[in-house]
């Protein structure tokens, strides 16, 4: 089962681009969503062709890790969950990480007496 903790582990683990077989990917799950490599694209017939994932970069996805059910495209700030028996699709959208500063003045304004607002 998939849960929040090993979404969070692919996330972790697969932050690099690591080697994949895109034929094997397309052996795996092919049929059930349509897909096919154009111009070092791969594309989800499974997803509406208006989807932004409908079409994905070989180069933008980072790993494909294999589960039970499903097949994870790990991109970097997004999960696309494929399955292994039927034409479904999850998708997961990572959070936007603040940068150090960012965490640093939310953590020092925080800190800083508010200043006290007159109620009319």
């Amino acid at each position: 089962m998939i849960n929040k903790d090993i979404i969070h582990l692919l996330y972790r683990k697969f932050s690099h681009r690591t080697p994949f077989n895109a034929q094997r990917l397309i052996e795996l799950v092919g049929s059930q969503h349509r897909l096919s490599l154009n111009n070092a694209t791969l594309e989800i017939g499974s997803i509406a062709p208006t989807a932004i994932f409908h079409r994905i970069p070989l180069d933008h996805i980072n790993a494909v890790v294999c589960f039970e059910r499903w097949i994870a495209l790990v991109l970097r700030d997004s999960i696309v969950f494929l399955s292994r028996t039927c034409s479904e699709v999850s998708i997961h959208l990572g959070y936007m990480r603040q940068s150090m500063a960012a965490r640093m003045r939310h953590w020092i304004t925080a800190l800083l007496p508010q200043p006290r607002l007159a109620v009319l």
